[in-house]
Parts: C-alpha cells; structure tokens; sequence
C-alpha cells in the first residue's frame, strides 16, 4: 500500500484515525520505558545480594518475572488497544455507510455483527460496486485476519496457546505476523508492535478514503431511483 499522507482533510479526519493512532505509540513508547526501568531497578537489587540464596532466588525472578513476563503482558496491552481502535472505528464507519446510504439493511441484520470481518463484509455489501474488490485487502488488511485471532487468544487465554480452544491455527498466523511463541505463550517483540501500529494506521487512512468515494458515488445513484 502507498504512504498516506497526514494532510488531505476527509473522512478519516472525521474519525481522528491520525490522533488515535498517535495516543496508541506514545502509549508503547511509555510503557516500554517504565518496563526498561522497571527491569533496570530489578538488576540492581540482584547485584546487590551478597547471600547467595537470595542471589538464586532474586535471579530467578528477574529473569522469569522482569524479563519475560512483564514485556509481554505490556506489550499485549498495546494489541488490544489496537483491536479496540479499529472496533471503534469499522462500527463507525458502518454506521457512516448506512445512515449515507439508506441501506435496506443493518449491520445488526448480518451473522457475528462484532467481528471486524463482518464490518467489512457489510460495507463491501452496501456498498457494492461503487466499492472496489480490493478496497480492504491491502497492507494491514491482509494481516487482518490472523491479527484478530492472536488478539482472541490474547485476549481470552492470556496469550497461552495450550489455553486457547483455536490453537491448533496459532503457531502458523503467529509466524505470518512476524511473532513467535516461547514456552507456550505467544511473545510480541517491540519491534513488530511498533510495524503493526503504523501498518493499521496507514490503513486504516486509506480504508477511510475508499468508503468516503464509494459513499458518494453510491449517494446519487440512490437518490436518483
């Protein structure tokens, strides 16, 4: 998908889809420093210990408790942060697409109405032809998918895969999104979560841009029958 610029005001405007994706990296950047801290004061009590069963013991929880879990955890909260913003957004936009468009038909009328899938799905319908093939299945769309349900076991099994009635599909759309899973539990480096907050940004932007056209190239053919 092409860059997106941040300066042509449209519908994604409308939505703050920029402002939110914003607050969404300034939220990792600040939970990723207070983690290093956090790791960084830990290190100083082990180097601290002189006894070498508090050492043993200290040891053990900077590196099972400090350095891997805690990362983790922080770093999941930033996933479902971004799940959340593009449920927001899709329900607005099918709300958008509706009300612009006097739909004969809601999402509410449609199958799983929650899933982000399914906000897709009912634009493509409502929209029809006015909407090109491909408008959601560029960049980040294409990711969209596998995206939802590692954030379902993040969500609901707290990343565990062992723990997850749909584990048997993780290990491979863990490895299509660029994550790994350590010790049964799927581990999100900063890295890819910093690429999937720009990635789902960028297009998120040019979903916004594809169903403002298609909104007002559907408008008139609706008004004129």
């Amino acid at each position: 998908m092409d860059d997106v610029d941040d300066y042509s005001i449209g519908l994604h405007d409308w939505m703050d889809v920029n402002p939110r994706f914003r607050i969404l990296v300034t939220f990792l950047q600040e939970l990723e420093t207070a983690t290093e801290a956090i790791i960084d004061r830990q290190r100083r009590v082990v180097g601290e210990q002189t006894e070498e069963e508090d050492l043993e013991v200290e040891r053990y929880i900077l590196r099972e408790m400090f350095e891997e879990v805690l990362p983790r955890t922080l770093r999941y909260s930033t996933i479902l942060h971004l799940y959340a913003a593009l449920d927001v957004l899709l329900a607005k936009l099918c709300g958008h697409v509706e009300s612009r468009t006097a739909a004969s038909f809601s999402l509410s009328d449609m199958a799983s109405p929650r899933q982000l899938a399914t906000r897709l799905r009912y634009m493509k319908k409502a929209l029809g032809a006015h909407l090109p093939d491909d408008a959601f299945d560029q960049g980040f769309g294409l990711k969209l998918s596998a995206f939802s349900k590692v954030r379902d076991c993040i969500a609901h099994a707290g990343g565990e895969v062992s723990g997850w009635k749909a584990r048997a599909d993780l290990p491979g759309m863990s490895r299509a999104l660029g994550l790994t899973i350590e010790d049964d539990y799927i581990v999100v480096s900063r890295v890819v979560v910093t690429s999937f907050l720009e990635e789902a940004r960028l297009w998120a932007v040019a979903v916004c841009r594809a169903v403002e056209k298609a909104v007002e190239s559907a408008a008139p053919s609706r008004n004129s029958n």
